[in-house]
């Protein structure tokens, strides 16, 4: 177990890095810790798309996404939405900062299907000294199932 403020964990860009796919051309990946929430949404491709902040980045549900009716449940896409939100900021900005999510809206619009790879699309939409806005949605086979605003609070890293 890492203590607070040592070992790698002391380096905030640690738990975030995005090393090529090599198997995936043209993507990068994240895989989160394998404890704590974010490992619910086991490997995540990332990959900037167009000249703009713009981002793609695909997960794999697995039926720990799964609702009684056999689709996505409503919080585990919320919760992705939350990690991607981040992630997509964090993939684009190279600062040293954190950040805690204080508005997230969803428009859920159709079922994600546990079998197939799920792509959330996020734009930075603007960014200020202290929050970041950023919009999107969230992709099966070219499908809406979901469209999202998120706003984060950027926290600098403690020294």
């Amino acid at each position: 177990m890492t203590v607070p403020g040592e070992g790698p964990a002391a380096d905030v860009r640690a738990p975030y890095a995005f090393p090529l796919a090599e198997d995936q051309p043209g993507w990068n990946r994240w895989v989160p810790a394998p404890e704590g929430f974010n490992a619910m949404f086991g490997p995540v491709l990332i990959r900037r798309e167009g000249e703009g902040p713009r981002v793609r980045l695909r997960a794999q549900p697995d039926l720990g996404w799964m609702n009684p009716r056999g689709v996505g449940h409503g919080g585990a896409i919320a919760g992705y939405i939350d990690s991607v939100g981040f992630l997509a900021w964090y993939f684009l900005s190279p600062g040293d900062f954190r950040a805690a999510t204080v508005d997230l809206q969803i428009q859920y619009l159709a079922p994600v299907i546990i079998e197939k790879p799920v792509d959330a699309v996020v734009e930075i939409t603007k960014e200020t000294g202290k929050l970041v806005f950023a919009s999107g949605r969230i992709e099966q086979e070219n499908e809406v199932a979901a469209a999202f605003m998120i706003c984060l609070r950027k926290i600098k890293a403690p020294r």
